[in-house]
């Protein structure tokens, strides 16, 4: 199957679970102490850093009962990882650039798609993945929560925990 075909599924099918998610009630619980206000995509626009994240592998490439723990954190990024924290800038027409660079400042990858918000669910579109993420925002940090394939078992099965910070409302 071709990669522009594969790209335009999983538009249709990101699209599809956005419309179900949209639809559904955003009541907040009785539990919640915090006051509850609306994200919007004026609060995601700029540029980003990413502090940390932890992936919890539930079924390790596909092993049953099997669970595993990676964690990488501000301090110990570029020791673990061997480059900087990922940048990610948000535009205000809902695209996005995440810009990889090496422990020497030469970049390596960039990754660009479209974006769109709706309640709290962030969807991300790329030519090659699509991903989407539970997001709060506390001060100028946005946290990321997710059910994904991280492992490429073939399973949505592995949990995502990521921590940004806002460096600029602006994209420069």
């Amino acid at each position: 199957m071709s990669k522009a075909i594969c790209v335009i599924k999983n538009f249709i099918l990101w699209t599809c679970i956005f419309f179900i998610f949209s639809c559904q009630s955003n009541t907040p619980t009785e539990e919640s102490n915090e006051s509850q206000f609306p994200l919007t995509q004026d609060d995601l626009y700029g540029k980003w850093q990413i502090l940390s994240f932890k992936v919890t592998y539930n079924a390790l490439l596909g092993i049953p009962d099997s669970q595993y723990v990676f964690e990488v954190k501000e301090e110990n990024w570029q020791q673990i990882l061997a480059t900087k924290p990922t940048i990610s800038y948000f535009y205000q027409n809902n695209t996005f650039r995440q810009e990889f660079i090496d422990n020497n400042n030469v970049p390596y990858d960039t990754i660009r798609g479209i974006w769109n918000l709706l309640g709290d669910t962030l969807m991300l579109i790329s030519p090659t993945a699509s991903y989407t993420y539970q997001v709060s925002l506390q001060s100028n940090r946005a946290i990321y929560s997710s059910i994904i394939d991280w492992d490429g078992d073939g399973e949505e099965d592995d949990e995502y925990f990521a921590i940004y910070k806002q460096l600029s409302k602006s994209t420069n």
